[in-house]
């Protein structure tokens, strides 16, 4: 009973101070997953967790972002529809297959994205008349969005920075507005997955629940943190979080 108190502990802990920073700039599932392995999950079990989990903090920073008005609806109701595809899909692929080298790859896919985000200095902080025209269409963004859901039902860590990416690169959106966006699009592509690793037996809803509620008091704080900062701070918090999580990817 000590043990599982502690293992409950432990989860609450890396659940709360992780959806911190990952309510705005992702990241969360990259100090969350390999925490639960090292407290005995399997990999598989792992991303089962943390996907039932973060649905709690999509829900909590969703709220948070909508009072704030961050939120495009048209845009995040249209990409979530085939974010869910994937996921599906991914969730399908992990219970199939090991991910062997993701992590190397995620780490490439990082570094690209770090020197993306500091060529272009004024991507993620426009405002009003300033905003660019987007570099692709929907359509190429839909498909963006069915990919990064296969990865987000594969592995679950990292999608949200790749989707920040998307919203800020490709569509020339705010990082706070694309936090909002992603929220919504979390919450559809959780939904699905839940319901997959649900079905296989693979969720440990005991040690679920304590992730989702410390991810829930987590994200509340960081998006009320993150709100306050501004896009211009967010951003040099995003690439911050970026270039450390390559840097351990590729260690």
């Amino acid at each position: 009973m000590e043990s599982e108190v502690a293992v409950y502990l432990l989860i609450a802990l890396l659940g709360s101070t992780a959806s911190f920073f990952g309510a705005l700039v992702g990241g969360s599932g990259l100090v969350i997953l390999p925490g639960l392995i090292s407290v005995g999950f399997s990999a598989p079990e792992s991303v089962a967790l943390l996907e039932v989990g973060a649905l709690g903090m999509m829900l909590t920073s969703a709220l948070q972002f909508h009072r704030a008005d961050k939120i495009d609806y048209s845009l995040a109701v249209r990409f979530t529809a085939f974010s869910g595809l994937g996921a599906l899909t991914g969730a399908i692929l992990l219970l199939r297959t090991a991910p062997v080298y993701a992590e190397k790859i995620m780490g490439i896919a990082f570094l690209l994205i770090f020197a993306c985000m500091v060529v272009w200095k004024q991507e993620g902080i426009y405002q009003g008349e300033e905003r660019p025209h987007p570099r692709i269409s929907p359509k190429l963004g839909a498909i963006l969005f069915y990919a990064n859901g296969v990865w987000s039902g594969f592995l679950s860590a990292g999608s949200h920075i790749i989707g920040n990416f998307i919203l800020v690169f490709f569509f020339r959106r705010t990082l706070l507005e694309s936090a909002g966006i992603l929220k919504i699009e979390g919450i559809g592509a959780g939904i699905v997955t839940t319901l997959i690793f649900s079905w296989a037996g693979m969720v440990s809803w005991g040690a679920a629940l304590v992730l989702s509620l410390s991810m829930s008091i987590g994200a509340w704080c960081g998006c009320q943190f993150g709100l306050r900062l501004g896009d211009v701070n967010v951003r040099w918090l995003y690439l911050s979080i970026v270039l450390i999580s390559a840097v351990k990817l590729l260690r």
